[in-house]
């Protein structure tokens, strides 16, 4: 009759079982000396008690973790008052002290304390009234002030609103942003520290057009009947050398008829009809890489461009 191993469950016959032992009046097998052993150690069962201890422990500090990380936020605070190098310090120094302050850099040539706190321990309010307490004044900025309002044309689903996020975050000087599916954004910044066209520039390194929000539906229009042609051309160059591609390549493999010279030439052939395909395709290139190396995000784009190129590539060697 076969018995379980209660170490690591294996089915054990208990006529063939080398190793086995009674506790607290129940006979157990073990299907190996290892298993026995460990059954036997009067350490085994605070061992496990205790890494199952260590990895419930580990699972709250990266719970606590990452809810620390969602609670953080930056603030960029201009300050009046500030005539040397010592003012910057003292204020940083100050700053930094507060609990829930990550940290804390005061620069004295623009006039700004860039501050990233932890928004569960400390408040906006509180942080100010720290720089205020120190003996310098902070300046108001009117709300209008340094808002850009933008039409981003593809940015219609929450990933592609994660790549645009990514890239604006990556700059310096944006204060708050609100992207919606609609493609309308509204991005808040120091005009100190990044222009409106850097702002543009990013997004469209990042794949994603962008018009201001106050042009016209005819302009709105006009950009997306160019982008249509555009994708119709592609969409139709690719299919006519795509279609005879796929035959080729793929025919014999089903029994279709194929001609001798198509076979003896077909590496040269199968390369002739790719290239035009990648050099219409381009801009999976250009807009992916591009993405990749100036925001340091990948987009659908990059995928393509890899996955497409890394075959390419591959198939020429």
């Amino acid at each position: 009759m076969d018995k379980k191993d209660p170490i690591c469950g294996m089915e054990v016959d208990e006529k063939k079982a080398k190793f086995s032992t009674v506790k607290n009046g129940k006979k157990y097998y073990f299907c190996s000396r290892n298993c026995y052993d460990k059954f036997l150690s009067p350490g085994n069962a605070a061992i496990q008690k205790s890494i199952k201890n260590i990895k419930e422990a580990s699972k709250e500090t990266k719970k606590s973790k990452s809810s620390k990380n969602d609670e953080t936020k930056k603030l960029i605070v201009p300050i009046k008052g500030m005539n040397c190098a010592s003012c910057a310090v003292k204020i940083e120094k100050n700053l930094n002290k507060q609990e829930g302050v990550n940290s804390a850099n005061v620069n004295i040539a623009t006039g700004k304390a860039f501050i990233g706190y932890d928004a569960g321990k400390i408040t906006q309010e509180k942080l100010e009234k720290v720089i205020v307490d120190t003996g310098y004044e902070v300046e108001r900025i009117s709300k209008e002030d340094g808002t850009l309002k933008l039409k981003v044309l593809g940015m219609d689903n929450s990933h592609c609103i994660g790549i645009v996020g990514s890239a604006l975050d990556k700059l310096d000087g944006i204060i708050s942003k609100e992207l919606l599916p609609t493609g309308k954004a509204t991005i808040k910044f120091d005009s100190d520290l990044i222009s409106q066209d850097k702002i543009r520039s990013a997004i469209k390194d990042a794949g994603y057009e962008n018009l201001p929000d106050a042009a016209s539906k005819d302009e709105e229009k006009e950009v997306r009947d160019k982008e249509t042609r555009s994708l119709k051309f592609k969409v139709i160059v690719s299919m006519v050398l795509a279609l005879p591609l796929l035959y080729f390549a793929m025919g014999p493999h089903i029994g279709l008829p194929i001609s001798s010279f198509i076979e003896r030439n077909m590496a040269l052939i199968q390369f002739i009809i790719t290239t035009p395909i990648m050099i219409v395709g381009h801009e999976f290139f250009t807009k992916g890489f591009r993405s990749l190396i100036k925001t340091r995000t990948a987009n659908m784009d990059t995928l393509v461009a890899i996955g497409t190129g890394t075959a390419y590539t591959y198939s020429i060697y």
